[in-house]
C-alpha cells in the first residue's frame, strides 16, 4: 500500500511539473529582438552571430589591422531586447571550438531591474543553455547582455506554450563616447 502512494505521489508531481514548450529558432528571431551594441548581424546555419566588426576583416593579415582578430570577436557590448509573458524563458547557444573562449557570463535584466547571471567556463562545451524563470505571466522586458569574453551565437528562445513574445522598441539611451585604447573602451 505505502509503495503505491509513492508511486501515484510520484506521478501527480511530474504530471504538474510538465509543460509544453515552444522552440523559435533564431532565423524566427531576427525581427522580434531588439539588437544593440553589434553593427552586424548575421544568420549562417540557424545561428544568429554578432559581430561589432565588418565580415570583411577576416580575410585581412593580422599586421594590416593591428589588433587580434580573434578577440576582436567577442561580443563585448551586446545586448538584446524584447518583451514576453512567459514565465520560463530558455536561452540556447553555440560556441564555435576555433573560437577565443575565456569564460561566458550572461547577465538578465527584467524590466530595467537586475535579474541573475548565468556563467559557463570555457571547459563548459560549445552548447550553452539557461533558462530564466521570472515566475510572471505579465509581459515584461527582457535584456540579455551577451559575455564579454566569448562569442555565442543564438541557436533558439524557448517560450512556454501559449506565451507571447514581442519586439521591445529601440530602447532610448545616452549615447557615450570614448576616445581612446582599449582600456578606455572598457
Amino acid at each position: 500500500m505505502l509503495r503505491l502512494f509513492i508511486a501515484s505521489s510520484f506521478l501527480i508531481i511530474s504530471a504538474f511539473s510538465l509543460q509544453a514548450r515552444q522552440e523559435i529558432p533564431a532565423a524566427s528571431l531576427r525581427d522580434v529582438i531588439t539588437i544593440k551594441g553589434a553593427r552586424y548581424t548575421t544568420l549562417k546555419d540557424g545561428l544568429l552571430t554578432f559581430s561589432r566588426f565588418s565580415p570583411s576583416i577576416d580575410s585581412l593579415k593580422p599586421k594590416e589591422i593591428a589588433f587580434n582578430l580573434k578577440k576582436s570577436k567577442s561580443t563585448s557590448g551586446v545586448r538584446l531586447f524584447f518583451k514576453t509573458d512567459s514565465p520560463k524563458i530558455t536561452f540556447q547557444f553555440t560556441i564555435d571550438p576555433n573560437d577565443i573562449n575565456r569564460g561566458s557570463d550572461f547577465g538578465v535584466f527584467i524590466d530595467k531591474k537586475w535579474f541573475k547571471s548565468y556563467k559557463f567556463g570555457a571547459k563548459d562545451g560549445s552548447s550553452l543553455s539557461f533558462t530564466v524563470s521570472t515566475g510572471s505571466d505579465k509581459l515584461k522586458e527582457i535584456e540579455l547582455t551577451l559575455p564579454s569574453f566569448s562569442n555565442p551565437k543564438l541557436k533558439s528562445i524557448t517560450l512556454d506554450d501559449g506565451s507571447q513574445i514581442e519586439p521591445l522598441k529601440d530602447p532610448a539611451e545616452k549615447t557615450y563616447v570614448a576616445l581612446g585604447d582599449s582600456i578606455t573602451h572598457g
